[in-house]
């Protein structure tokens, strides 16, 4: 009866030190849950900025390409101008 409760006793203890374990391990594992939903979370948000910038600079590249159009259009009708006053004299 002794050897059979002493031996309930390291069954038990056996079992309490697993239970340790696995709560450790658990904890463990839910702070990297955390850490990586942060890190998800980060890597969306940063995503998202990085395509709002993208935006701006893809309007901004647009309007530079808008006036460098005109900006050329009004150079070649000024030259053409020039060109008749100069055929002229």
């Amino acid at each position: 009866m002794l050897a059979t409760n002493q031996k309930l006793r390291d069954e038990v203890d056996v079992v309490r030190r697993e239970r340790v374990t696995y709560s450790q391990v658990r904890k463990d594992m839910e702070d990297e849950l955390v850490k990586v939903n942060y890190e998800i979370t980060d890597q969306a948000q940063r995503h998202v900025q990085m395509q709002k910038t993208a935006e701006v600079m893809k309007e901004k590249i647009l309007r530079l390409k808008e006036k460098n159009q005109h900006d050329q259009s009004t150079y070649h009708s000024e030259y053409d101008k020039l060109q008749v006053i100069l055929l002229r004299i």
